[in-house]
């Protein structure tokens, strides 16, 4: 069977950190974060509190200990939920150049009747997204992320479709269900 067309596309290192990093929840992270930082906060106030009342006796050291334990590890949990999302994109571009040879994504994409076939130049490998299976399109301006159902990505610059107008509309029709998401 043959491609209806073919399109050759080029994803730099930058473009595929921030498709990539679209895909984080963040938020998740974040409030992660806020649940370690207010345990630290409630340990190190009842030491506090502890300490007010009663003073310091050698009879409560375990406490005063275990308290600036847990205290010390909620702080250091919610800095390494912070940073996760960094270290995610940083191990997703470390695979593509490991399995590229480069950070920069080149493949053909062709488009056929019923799916979408990315073939990547340095890889043996090709991917298959069907049109049904396209559950979000986000647009970031100068390139476009298909994301499927099935967590497969398809990467296209935009810059590199001749005719942009008509390939949205073909987009559309053929996706119908996939929500298109504004990202810049």
């Amino acid at each position: 069977m043959e491609p209806l067309f073919t399109l050759k596309t080029t994803i730099t290192e930058e473009q595929y950190r921030r498709g990539v990093g679209s895909g984080i929840n963040r938020i998740r992270f974040n409030i992660l974060s806020v649940f370690f930082v207010g345990v630290a906060i409630f340990y190190a106030y009842q030491t506090y509190s502890l300490i007010a009342m009663r003073g310091v006796y050698a009879d409560d050291a375990e406490i005063y200990i275990l308290n600036g334990f847990i205290s010390a590890m909620s702080v250091y949990f919610a800095v390494k939920f912070l940073r996760l999302p960094k270290k995610v994109i940083q191990n997703a571009v470390n695979q593509v150049a490991v399995k590229t040879g480069s950070t920069t994504l080149k493949s053909d994409l062709f488009f056929y009747e019923n799916e979408i076939v990315n073939k990547a130049e340095n890889s043996q490998n090709e991917g298959h997204v069907s049109y049904a299976d396209v559950s979000e399109i986000r647009d970031f301006g100068d390139f476009l992320l298909f994301q499927s159902i099935r967590n497969v990505a398809v990467y296209l610059n935009k810059n590199q479709v001749p005719d942009y107008q008509g390939f949205q509309q073909f987009i559309i029709q053929k996706c119908p269900a996939a929500k298109w998401k504004t990202i810049y």
